[in-house]
Formats: C-alpha cells, sequence, structure tokens
C-alpha cells in the first residue's frame, strides 16, 4: 500500500490499516507479526501462490514470513545499497496501523532516510516491525498496568521460543548473504564500505526479551569465538549479527544476562570496536524497576538461590542490576566540564548533541556488549522512546556502528582521559543510585 509520507506524529491514511507493506516516498516498511503462542502462520501456507507476485495486500498472518523473503528480495534488486531497520515493541503495543509505535516507527525511518541522503550513503530504508499482542485489553491504561505486565511477560516468553526466532536469523542470514555478493569490497565483519546491507535491530521493553532471547546465543558464541582466537597470530575477525543490536528498557531478569557478562570479560580487543549489543535502561522507569521485580519475588519465591549475586539477578531487570552496569548515560543541557573526547574509544565520549558516555570501570571500556544505566535526562520513563535526547543517542549509536567502522581502516586503541568528567573528582560510581544528581551539580544550566 502506497503510504506516500507520514505526518508529523508519523499517522498515514487509514486506508494502510490493513496491509502488511506500506510504501512509503522515502522508505518501505513491512509488517510481521505473531499470536501468542508465538507462531508467525501455517508453515503449509508459506509458498502460497500470492507471493511470487508480492501482493501488498491485507495483513494475513499465513502469508508473513513468505512475504518476508519476497519483499528483501525484491528490495535488494531495487536498490544498490539498504539500510535494514528491525523493531520488536513491548507491553502495551501491538501492530495496529495507529499504535505509537507504530507511528514513532516510521517517523525512525523517515528521519533516517532524512540522514541517509545527507550523507550521500546511497542506501534505501527498509523497516521490519516485528508485531505481537503486547496490549491485550482495551480497558484505561492504569488498570492495564496493573492487570497486564505479568500476564504479557509470560507471552513473550512464548514468542521468543517461536517462529521470531526463524524471521531473526533470515534477516541475518540474508544480510550475510548479499554482502558476500558485493564484488568481494565488502567486509562482513564490520560493515565496511561497499557492503550492500546494514541492518539494526531494536527491542523495546517485552520486545527487548524476545530480540534478546533470539540474539543473545549468536552474540555469546561470538564473544566466546573472539576470546578462543585472541591469541592466535592472525585471529578471524568476530561475527557480528547485524550492525548493531539496541535493547531499549529491556524487561528481562539479569540472571538470563549473567553468563553473557561472565563472558565479555574474557574477550577485551585492545583497539576500539563498536559493541556486539547494547542495553540502555533508565532509572527513572517504575515498570522495570518496581513492577518487574515484585512480580519476579512471588513467581521465584520458593526457588533457591545460592548468594546474594544470584538472589538479585533473579528479581532486577538487567538495567538496574548495578554490578552488571558498564556505562552511565547522561544529558547536559551545556557544555560539560572537563575532558570529553569525540572520537570512539575515549572516554568519556559524546554521543549525540549533548549526551555524554561514561565508562564504570576502566576494565568496561573494550567490553563488546554495554549494559548502560540513564536517567531521566535521556528517557523520563518506560516509554519515553520519543525523547529527542535517547534519538540523538540512537542515531550516534547506529552511526558508530556503520558510519565509523566504514572510515577507521586502523581503530584507535582503549583512553580514558582524566580531568572533571571522568576523574577522581566527578562523581561516577555505577553502584550509586544518585548520578544524575550529581551530575546535574556541574551542569550550570541544571543546577540554576
Amino acid at each position: 500500500m502506497n503510504a506516500d509520507k507520514p505526518d508529523d506524529n508519523g499517522s498515514v491514511s487509514s486506508t494502510c490499516a490493513t496491509y502488511m507493506l506500506e510504501h512509503a516516498a522515502r522508505y518501505d516498511l513491512l509488517f510481521s507479526e505473531f499470536d501468542d503462542q508465538g507462531w508467525a502462520n501455517n508453515p503449509k501456507k508459506i509458498d502460497n501462490p500470492i507471493l511470487h507476485t508480492m501482493q501488498a495486500g491485507p495483513r494475513d498472518p499465513s502469508t508473513a514470513f513468505g512475504n518476508l523473503k519476497k519483499f528483501l528480495d525484491d528490495q535488494a534488486k531495487n536498490h544498490d545499497r539498504l539500510m535494514i531497520i528491525t523493531f520488536v515493541h513491548g507491553w502495551k503495543h501491538n501492530a495496529s496501523t495507529d499504535d505509537t509505535n507504530v507511528k514513532l516507527f516510521r517517523q525512525v525511518l523517515e528521519n533516517t532516510a532524512t540522514l541517509e541522503e545527507k550523507t550521500n550513503s546511497g542506501r534505501h530504508v527498509v523497516g521490519v516491525y516485528l508485531g505481537w499482542r503486547g496490549d491485550s485489553l482495551n480497558v484505561p491504561d492504569g488498570i492495564k498496568s496493573v492487570l497486564t505486565f505479568y500476564d504479557r511477560k509470560d507471552t513473550a516468553d512464548e514468542v521468543s521460543k517461536g517462529a521470531i526466532h526463524e524471521v531473526i536469523a533470515y534477516l541475518n542470514a540474508y544480510e550475510r548473504r548479499e554482502n558476500r555478493l558485493s564484488d568481494g569490497q565488502c567486509d562482513v565483519a564490520s560493515a565496511s564500505e561497499g557492503c550492500k546491507v546494514v541492518s539494526v535491530f531494536i527491542g523495546h521493553s517485552f520486545g527487548g526479551l524476545i530480540l534478546y532471547e533470539a540474539i543473545a546465543p549468536a552474540v555469546l558464541s561470538s564473544v566466546i569465538d573472539g576470546e578462543v582466537y585472541s591469541k592466535s597470530a592472525q585471529p578471524p575477525p568476530v561475527e557480528r549479527f547485524g550492525d548493531m543490536v539496541l535493547l531499549i528498557n529491556p524487561a528481562i531478569e539479569a540472571a538470563r544476562f549473567q553468563p553473557l557478562f561472565r563472558s565479555v570479560a574474557t574477550y577485551q580487543p585492545k583497539k576500539y570496536k563498536s559493541p556486539l549489543m547494547v542495553l540502555v535502561t533508565t532509572d527513572a522507569d517504575v515498570a522495570t524497576g518496581t513492577f518487574f521485580p515484585l512480580g519476579r519475588f512471588f513467581s521465584t519465591f520458593f526457588e533457591a538461590k545460592d548468594d546474594q549475586e544470584q538472589r538479585d539477578a533473579v528479581l532486577e531487570t538487567i538495567g538496574h542490576m548495578k554490578p552488571y552496569v558498564t556505562h552511565y548515560l547522561h544529558h547536559f543541557d551545556t557544555t560539560p566540564l572537563g575532558n570529553v573526547g569525540d572520537a570512539p574509544g575515549i572516554w568519556p565520549r559524546r554521543f549525540g548533541d549533548g549526551n555524554v558516555l561514561y565508562v564504570c570501570d576502566k576494565e568496561y571500556a573494550s567490553y563488546p556488549v554495554w549494559n548502560i544505566e540513564t536517567d531521566k535526562s535521556v528517557m523520563k520513563g518506560h516509554s519515553d522512546l520519543d525523547n529527542p535526547n535517547l534519538r540523538n543517542f540512537v542515531v550516534a549509536l547506529i552511526d558508530d556502528a556503520i558510519v565509523q567502522s566504514e572510515r577507521m581502516k586502523n581503530p584507535p586503541p582503549h583512553r580514558i582521559q582524566t580531568g572533571a568528567a571522568q576523574g577522581d573528582d566527578v562523581p561516577i560510581n555505577c553502584l550509586s543510585s544518585d548520578n544524575y544528581d550529581r551530575l546535574k551539580a556541574i551542569d550550570p544550566a541544571k543546577s540554576n
């Protein structure tokens, strides 16, 4: 369905409401949906004849996966280079045309297309929206929050075990296939210049859980490969899953993250590499900071826990598990004091206008997985995805993974700067709960 261009709030014509494919002026968007059991379609109907002509017809779960394959093949034929952004929504959302996450995703695609045009990258922007029943009751939001949080977590677990694995694996395999066909000019490990396809995976809330369960095993395998081959004379490049994996306020118990967190400590490249996976959680998130551990307390009450770390990891989400936090992100209204770097590998570092990313420990500077805590200066709550400071950070992060890697043929070593922004005299302690107040004190615009 031709959507032309979304309006300022991401809405399109109501005639697009039942269509699984939207053709906009500067991007294309495909919807793929999953039921409460994690089924995307009936496998017997994947080869439905309608797919051979790629009809942009009404959304039909029985053709979702087949349409994805045909859709991507057509994109590769029609465009020299592609930027594929895949989004998995979270709690209290779905794939309806007027859902706020859908409208926001259209805006992200439109804005990304603008940036790609400004940089003359030649990439056509493609969106894949993976939907499930994150919004299960048509009741006021306050009642919905109480009645559906734990039920939708169970559903997200079911979806994470289902056909979405096939879809996400295909998206990754598709990128690798197309890039290996790029006349030998593409470094598939780093999305260097010449790659036909670059891809970004984003998950929010329970969508972060779904995406994590689908991708984390591959990321863990890459980290272990990097550690095993690190002492080789010519270690092979670490394989990436896509070019960037970003989880925003992921509603995942930290116990699931522990194996990956322990493994990244054994593989620390000496020179800068953009992270394999980034998790960002705001300390202002009540859903993951309060509701989640409360529910986990009752559901795991009779489970044995060996020590305090395990007890905390079973209850808390990844972003609220202080010992697992590797970075801290804060937005300054004015120029922050001290030495702040602009180049990859220099810490602390600017990530978007006013955003400064601190590393919590020198050891974490080279970690290939970043677990970032932020505050209300970047996200004011669980669903504050439209915050301009967050958007600027995400754009800078994608630039770091894709554009910077194209420019850096010889990446720099990690370097932590001293001075007022990261030295002993500046109050950054990732085990603390008052970093917002501490950083506000060195930001004249906030301290007045």
